[in-house]
Order: C-alpha cells, then sequence, then structure tokens
C-alpha cells in the first residue's frame, strides 16, 4: 500500500469516529427531557377522537420498566382524553394496570384534576374526578 493510500484510510477512519462522536452527542442531549410534553386543547369531542383512532399505526411507544408512555400512543390516549374533558393540560400518560388500555391525567384550567381511562381503542371506558 502506498503512503497516498495509507493517508487516504487514515482519514476516512478519523471522519467515521468524528461521525460516530457527533451522533452520540445528539443521542445523549435530550436524555434529561421530559418523555410526554403537556399537550393543552380546549377543543371539542367532535371527530378529533375518531381521526385518532384511524390513524393507529401500531407504535405502542409504551416504556416497559414502568408504564409510561411516549409516541403515537401517549400523543393518541391524550387527544382522546382531552376530548373526554373539554380541555386541560395533560399531566402523564400511562398504560393501566392489566396492559388493556391507557390512563391519562389531566389538569383542568380552574386547577381540578382528572384521570380518563382509555381502552386499547382510545374509547373512553371511566373518567375520575378528583
Amino acid at each position: 500500500m502506498t503512503l497516498k493510500s495509507k493517508a487516504f484510510v487514515l482519514v476516512v477512519i478519523i471522519l467515521g469516529l468524528v461521525a460516530l462522536s457527533g451522533g452520540l452527542a445528539l443521542a445523549s442531549a435530550g436524555g434529561g427531557e421530559d418523555p410526554v410534553p403537556a399537550v393543552t386543547s380546549d377543543a371539542d369531542a367532535g371527530d378529533e377522537n375518531e381521526a385518532a383512532e384511524s390513524k393507529d399505526d401500531g407504535d405502542s411507544g409504551q416504556d416497559e420498566s414502568d408504564g409510561s408512555l411516549t409516541g403515537a400512543a401517549a400523543d393518541k390516549a391524550a387527544e382522546a382524553a382531552l376530548a373526554a374533558t373539554g380541555g386541560g393540560t395533560v399531566l402523564a400518560v400511562e398504560s393501566d394496570d392489566d396492559g388493556a388500555g391507557y390512563e391519562v391525567e389531566i389538569r383542568k384550567e380552574d386547577g381540578t384534576e382528572v384521570e380518563v381511562e382509555l381502552d386499547k381503542g382510545f374509547q373512553v371506558v371511566q373518567r375520575a374526578d378528583d
């Protein structure tokens, strides 16, 4: 192998390491963020709930370690619960204890908290005002 070829291989290796370390830095940068951002809405319970059901892509987004949800399932559950409560701020989205649905905690504008239980199809099963 010529000196020019060795230099080229060395440059390619260095660039690969730089790209890898940049990717790792980006991946670790979001580690301290809240996995379920607060969602607010004043939407009515109209067609939004039906639209959320029809777009189910199968991504549960479930974190098996503590039951909390992220991703598409959390977004759909939050949207359905907000529609049921007439708006508010989503505090938490979790899978229910037996894994058959979702539990969404919402703080309404008046400061009261509501827990909405949904089935796997994002239909309201129960609502408990605290």
